[in-house]
């Protein structure tokens, strides 16, 4: 525990910049201290007049955010004549401005780290000064995106002697302590760094007054520094009057040696400043008060924060759970009910009675611009018609209309084959004729979908009857999103062409042609995506965003021009959220522990943590049926150039596991009750945090097929744990492999047992023992276990093998999800529902088609496998069968009857067992941590939906209040 005594230094004393520590083995780099670029602007009095002598001033113009890097601007104006002026901008920096002749003066600023920030100033008026006590500028800066090899500090006030001056501020009374918890967001991208060290420099007034190094220590069984939680505090005592900045330097580096945890000084070391101001005063004020009186914090167990707030794109939970509470759909789910709908966007559900579904049969004749005609039959229950309610607004307080609606789908499907997948599948399934991933076409995609400006209303034409539940279930899942056409026509660059008309359905510009949607397709896929909509939203919903921290944290903020549906879908309660991605246990633990967060996530294996804060009545848990679930993936088209980025050491075929036995190898060396009893921790604390499962049709799902059953259907193909099995189908496996690359001319690539030399026994390719990495998400303690255990199971029959495991945050391992550019031979996903129908599942995780979610990404496809030359193992028989797979899904998808539907979804499922595509971990128990200030029974009706956005864990911050 670190304590400060206040020192009762004066503001005349000069900066003292921060000393890096000193260690024995490592070099450390000073710390320079950067010279900040001021731009006084002045206006000079063009006539002579008596000036009199100011007692004040004011700040007149101030922002409460700024970019680092970018110039930040405020003005004070004066009540008369000064000697001089001093910006004390809360980073260790200062201006001065002298008096020219106008009692205002513009200053600009640029602040080089990212922090939150009090800006006050000195006012020398010759006889007497002014200091700003009562016009305090709040700012908070934050960076475009964190470097790969950095990290940075996260500083959370757990504990005050004394409530704030202010509500929801850092400004306290005099005689205060304070306790802050110092840990880190995430860790580095880039997995051969990792966080070192972090010291903390407090100053008061300017002046350096205490430095306190965190005693970080390697720990080599988890092969990172940790530090001791009872360690992670800054302790401040009975402070007096000043103005404090707490500045947080944190080290990343490259562990070289994984015994003693040596840092490769070569690779360097790098570091990130944070600061956390804070003011203690008699009395004070802030040039804009703050309007939040309730805040609420999720430590979320998460790496890397979101990947695109780009509703047409977003397809994860993380993304999803900013994007569900900034932006509404068509209909959403009553609450936790997983069956019936309420309207957000729109003014009514259609129905029949109301004529918002046709009950008509009809035929109509469409000419084509191409000179085809067509006879249309239009069917009962095919046309769906929403109307758009008055008065739902964006936060610029414009109006939504239909034609935002018309917009946001028209990018979603244009973008269902972006790469990494997109939603767009889900809807265009039904809107779009055949293959939906290359009919999204202008002409399809506008036949399909019309709008009546005149009504503000929107008409899905699909191309079968779908029942009124199916229909509400595509349009409240990922990729339903509505979003503001004219924000985004806004912020499209030249590169990017926009989707923009004039008023009403005319066209201005060229993209509204078949060219032009077939352009503009580009910017679905990650090499062409739109960073301004990755970054930025214009919310209709109950919140909008303040500011986000890249790759460390969100804050969202009641959106003032939100106007709610109705009851089922309330304004928000609490004022703002903040959502923060802590890679870090201890320090998610330590913020629930205190009360700083109200949520967050704590491993299974450490659930004596959540025990412990049921018992003292700080939080409570729910658990509720899930039908989310979480496997390994077989990547059958390995970028080994990548890979090399990845882990240097990496040495395997790159087509590797497009052999059937290969993966058949793997998986029968994975212990799944062991991994679900210890690391999950089921039989430790007998509680059951997740059940084993197979095929992608689980317990919950229409359809849903169990081990047994599959086992009874497949002759028993569903792997389970048995190393005399799994060292066969290795061996059959090398010798298939061997077969193969030797028929295509590729004996190069052979995989052979080493009969002399150092490697002797050991299986080699090209010379060296085989090394595959595998990937998982980074700050998860339970899969970092269980990836262990395999590696060690697998080397047992594969001898000198390594199996080096590569927690990486979770936008990393979706945006490596590129076909053709896959890096990651084996690594972790999962899936959260979007609708619970077969195809959900199915299609994404199964059809073994380009564009899949994940068979595409994986090269689990009959193109690759069986007929692509580029592959050297390619197998016509194994591609048969992934043929056959495709067969069965399109009979499932092409019939009405749920019957033969099923009959087809489950041959499909069973050859999916066959073929070994993943290795199966577990389906999901969700359990919901609560502060013990937000009602249980505010939580079991809004919060426990197991279908849609929401069935991924997320929570819908406006039904949250507290008690």
């Amino acid at each position: 525990m670190h304590k400060l005594e206040d020192k009762n230094m004066d503001n005349t004393q000069p900066n003292i910049p921060p000393v890096a520590p000193k260690a024995s083995n490592t070099k450390w780099y000073a710390i320079i201290a950067v010279l900040v670029v001021i731009i006084v602007v002045v206006s000079v009095l063009g006539f002579y007049h008596p000036v009199t002598t100011g007692t004040s001033a004011k700040v007149t113009s101030a922002q409460s955010t700024a970019s680092i890097g970018q110039p930040y601007t405020m003005t004070i104006t004066t009540n008369g004549k000064f000697d001089n002026m001093t910006i004390y901008w809360g980073d260790q920096t200062t201006s001065t401005v002298y008096y020219t002749g106008s009692d205002t003066v513009t200053v600009s600023h640029i602040y080089k780290y990212p922090g939150n920030y009090y800006v006050y100033y000195v006012v020398n008026f010759g006889g007497s000064t002014y200091t700003s006590l009562d016009s305090l500028v709040s700012v908070v800066a934050a960076a475009p995106v964190l470097p790969q090899n950095e990290s940075l500090a996260t500083v959370s006030l757990i504990s005050s002697s004394k409530n704030a001056l202010i509500n929801q501020t850092q400004i306290f009374p005099i005689g205060t302590s304070l306790s802050y918890l110092v840990g880190y967001y995430t860790l580095p991208s880039n997995p051969d760094f990792t966080i070192i060290s972090q010291v903390a420099y407090i100053y008061k007034n300017g002046s350096l007054v205490d430095q306190i190094t965190l005693p970080y220590y390697y720990n080599n069984t988890s092969g990172s520094f940790k530090l001791p939680p009872s360690e992670a505090y800054v302790n401040l005592t009975n402070l007096g009057s000043g103005f404090y900045e707490i500045g947080v330097v944190t080290y990343t580096g490259e562990i070289l040696n994984s015994t003693t945890g040596a840092i490769n000084v070569t690779a360097g070391i790098f570091h990130t400043y944070f600061y956390q101001d804070f003011v203690v005063a008699s009395s004070a004020s802030l040039y804009v008060a703050p309007t939040v009186v309730t805040t609420f914090v999720n430590a979320e167990d998460e790496t890397g924060a979101y990947k695109t707030l780009d509703g047409a794109i977003a397809y994860d939970t993380v993304s999803d759970e900013i994007l569900e509470n900034v932006y509404q759909f068509l209909v959403t789910y009553n609450g936790s009910s997983s069956t019936s709908f309420v309207p957000q966007l729109a003014s009514q559900l259609p129905s029949t009675t109301n004529g918002g579904i046709n009950t008509n049969y009809k035929n109509y004749t469409v000419h084509t611009p191409w000179g085809i005609s067509y006879t249309v039959h239009i069917k009962p229950y095919e046309n769906y018609t929403f109307h758009i309610r008055s008065n739902a607004t964006w936060q610029n307080g414009q109006p939504v209309t239909a034609w935002d609606v018309y917009y946001s789908y028209i990018r979603t499907l244009l973008f269902d084959a972006g790469s990494p997948e997109t939603p767009g599948w889900i809807i265009a399934q039904v809107l779009l004729p055949g293959n939906y991933y290359t009919s999204n076409t202008f002409w399809n995609i506008t036949q399909n979908m019309t709008v009546d400006n005149a009504t503000n209303s929107i008409t899905f034409h699909f191309q079968k009857p779908l029942t009124p539940n199916f229909v509400f279930e595509l349009l409240s899942a990922s990729g339903d999103y509505v979003m503001d056409a004219n924000w985004i026509v806004a912020h499209a660059t030249a590169s990017q062409p926009a989707l923009a008309w004039k008023s009403g359905l005319t066209p201005y510009s060229l993209p509204w042609n078949a060219t032009g949607f077939n352009e503009y397709k580009a910017q679905g896929s990650a090499s062409d995506y739109n960073q301004y909509l990755v970054n930025n939203v214009m919310a209709d919903g109950p919140y909008e965003i303040d500011y986000i921290i890249p790759s460390s944290a969100v804050v969202l903020i009641k959106n003032p021009d939100f106007n709610p549906p109705g009851p089922w879908f309330p304004r928000a309660h609490i004022d703002k959220v903040v959502l923060e991605y802590i890679g870090e246990t201890s320090t998610r633990y330590l913020q629930l522990k205190s009360g700083y967060a109200q949520t967050g996530g704590i491993p299974t294996s450490d659930w004596s943590l959540v025990e412990g804060l049921n018992a003292s009545h700080i939080d409570y848990y729910l658990s509720k049926p899930s039908l989310s679930i979480f496997w390994y993936n077989f990547n059958a088209n390995v970028n080994t150039t990548m890979l090399s980025t990845l882990d240097k050491s990496a040495n395997m075929p790159s087509a590797l596991f497009s052999v059937l036995q290969i993966r058949k190898a793997f998986a029968y060396a994975y212990n799944e009750s062991e991994y679900l009893n210890k690391d999950e921790g089921n039989a430790i604390y007998n509680v059951t945090f997740a059940v084993p499962y197979a095929g992608m049709l689980d317990v919950g799902m229409l359809g849903y097929q169990s081990i047994n059953e599959l086992n009874a259907t497949t002759n028993g193909q569903v792997p389970y744990f048995n190393l005399n099995l799994a060292k066969m189908y290795w061996e059959e496996g090398v010798r298939d492999w061997n077969k193969l690359v030797n028929s295509t001319g590729n004996s190069s690539l052979d995989i052979t047992v080493a009969t002399s030399g150092t490697n002797k026994g050991d299986y080699v390719y090209q010379g060296k023992p085989l090394n595959i990495p595998i990937i998982i998400f980074s700050g998860d303690p339970d899969d970092l276990a269980g990836a262990t255990q395999w590696g060690d199971y697998l080397s047992t029959f594969i001898t000198g093998f390594t199996f080096t495991v590569i927690p990486l945050a979770f936008p990393s391992i979706i945006g490596y999800q590129v076909q053709g550019q896959n890096p990651m031979p084996i690594y972790e996903l999962g899936w959260a529902p979007d609708y619970p129908y077969p195809t959900d599942y199915l299609g994404p995780m199964a059809l073994p088609e380009n564009s899949t979610t994940y068979p595409g990404p994986n090269d689990m496809t009959p193109w690759w496998i069986g007929y692509n030359t580029s592959n050297p193992a390619r197998n016509v028989t194994e591609a048969m069968y992934l043929q056959k797979m495709i067969g069965y899904y399109n009979n499932g998808t092409s019939t009405s009857n749920i019957t033969l539907a099923l009959y087809w979804f489950h041959k499909m499922n069973e050859e999916l067992i066959n073929m070994t595509f993943y290795v199966y971990l577990y389906q999901a128990v969700d359990f919901q941590i609560m502060s013990y200030k937000v009602p249980m029974s505010v939580m079991k009706t809004w919060e426990q939906n197991i279908i849609g956005t929401i069935g991924g864990g997320d929570l819908l911050y406006n039904y949250l209040y507290y008690t």
